[in-house]
């Protein structure tokens, strides 16, 4: 009796392991647009329409923008200082910059329609 015991939580257990295992594997489906940094040492990239950055050899990864808006396609400056991105913020989709490490984005394009 105590053997089919052990034999069931070893399956319940080995199911819930594989459950959580698939569940990762989903979440990063949602991240897109990877840009690596001029020096190679950051990565941003889009998840779930908020810009995210991590450094490229592994960690946490920090909210650059958390905005009911869909932010996307980040592009670094050539000097690594600042992030250009796209949001519909205002209804249509504009260019914006922001430093580096996020902050206040100052929007660069004033598109008037779809």
């Amino acid at each position: 009796m105590m053997k089919n015991w052990g034999c069931f939580l070893f399956c319940v257990l080995a199911l819930l392991f594989l459950h959580s295992e698939s569940l990762d594997a989903q979440e990063a489906l949602w991240m897109r647009y990877p840009a690596i940094s001029p020096d190679g040492q950051d990565i941003v990239f889009s998840y779930q329409g908020n810009l995210y950055k991590v450094r490229s050899d592994g960690g946490r990864a920090l909210p650059l923008t958390m905005h009911p808006a869909y932010d996307f396609q980040p592009v670094w400056s050539n000097d690594g200082q600042y992030i250009a991105f796209a949001s519909n913020r205002y209804g249509n989709f504009d260019v914006f910059l922001m430093p580096k490490d996020g902050g206040t984005p100052e929007r660069l394009t004033f598109h008037s329609s779809d």
